[in-house]
């Protein structure tokens, strides 16, 4: 798919090959080391045929009505119009006729070890959580801050295909400063000389990319840029209130893990423009303190929240609804989330890349 691989390339670059990462994870023990090979041969399976769909491709054009695809082992081997595609003798065949087939969708901004307030925690709640993600649509996440063995033996037995969910990218734990804010996902950093030997941890783990967070100085977030590229691993910034600002912008990150709250300014675009620095939108979290969309009765009712979450959590949700929100925060809340939306529309009109995430 064009667009992820775009964002793929953009946001975390490679950063698994080379000497240098086998050498790293001889001198840091990996938690748990990524099975080589692990996905299915493409070769050998009886093929699958899928007719009648309407074929949405992911490229901007126009989808394709009465479609078929066909499907061996791990590959698609044909996309087109039902009367261009012949289906192999032994095919097996399924009919999507009035369903729709698409890429998978991509969430840029996941932690996968977060409750539904986005402040508790729910380890044992995994299964669920990744289902849901497949349930609606979502193939690949990133995940952007976790506990380094809880996350990394989830994407690893997925890869090994032990486990069902999506692809997992991943951070590991935030580069924080002196006192975290999440201290049980986060190193905390003082000095630059730190930085070095945390890293190495996180490159033996193969993580795609590093993420800064607030708490870190001018001065470390550069260090952090610069130490991480010696392994070929770029930054992905939350520096809360700055988010979206050109100093913050010129230091060298890849990307801002949310879109600003404060109106962008022509030089943060024209930064951010030329360093090639994208942005992970995050609207739905902007959009959540608001609370406008818990006034909808309805909501909760909807099959992908109503099929994904069992009852005691539904009543949760529901006794949160419930309450009374502090009107000068919603008014706050709203205020920034007109804000981020329209800076994307901005940088969007600009041709800055952006990737959605739920946060």
């Amino acid at each position: 798919m064009r667009w992820l691989s775009l964002l793929c390339s953009a946001l975390i670059l490679p950063s698994l090959q080379g000497a240098r990462a086998e050498d790293a994870a001889r001198r840091v023990p990996a938690y748990h080391r990524a099975p080589r090979g692990a996905h299915p041969a493409s070769t050998g399976a009886r093929p699958l045929a899928l007719v009648h769909a309407l074929i949405i491709d992911g490229n901007g054009g126009a989808p394709i009505r009465n479609g078929t695809i066909l499907i061996r082992g791990d590959r698609i081997t044909a996309v087109g119009p039902g009367p261009e595609i012949h289906a192999p003798p032994d095919a097996r065949i399924i009919d999507v006729k009035g369903g729709a087939v698409m890429p998978g969708l991509a969430d840029f901004h996941v932690h996968l070890a977060g409750g539904w307030d986005g402040e508790g925690v729910d380890f044992l709640g995994f299964n669920r959580y990744l289902n849901a993600l497949l349930y609606a649509g979502v193939t690949t996440v990133l995940d952007c801050g976790n506990v380094l063995p809880y996350v990394q033996q989830m994407r690893d037995e997925i890869r090994a295909g032990r486990l069902a969910g999506p692809e997992i990218r991943m951070l590991g734990p935030l580069f924080d400063g002196g006192t975290p804010v999440w201290p049980p996902i986060s190193f905390a950093i003082s000095t630059e000389e730190q930085l070095p030997g945390f890293l190495r941890v996180v490159k033996a783990a193969h993580v795609d990319g590093v993420k800064a967070y607030g708490g870190l100085s001018d001065a470390l977030l550069a260090a952090l840029v610069r130490e991480a590229s010696k392994d070929s691993l770029r930054v992905i910034a939350d520096m809360w209130g700055r988010n979206g600002t050109a100093p913050i912008a010129r230091s060298g990150i890849a990307a801002f893990a949310h879109l600003g709250t404060v109106p962008v300014t022509d030089e943060t675009i024209q930064v951010m423009t030329e360093r090639h620095v994208a942005s992970i939108t995050t609207l739905v979290v902007f959009e959540s303190f608001t609370r406008r969309r818990l006034q909808d009765p309805e909501l909760l009712t909807q099959p992908l929240i109503r099929s994904t979450m069992p009852p005691w959590m539904l009543d949760e949700v529901r006794a949160f609804a419930s309450l009374a929100g502090d009107s000068a925060r919603v008014a706050g809340a709203r205020t920034r989330f007109e804000t981020a939306r329209a800076n994307a529309k901005r940088l969007f009109d600009a041709g800055i890349l952006l990737a959605a995430g739920t946060d």
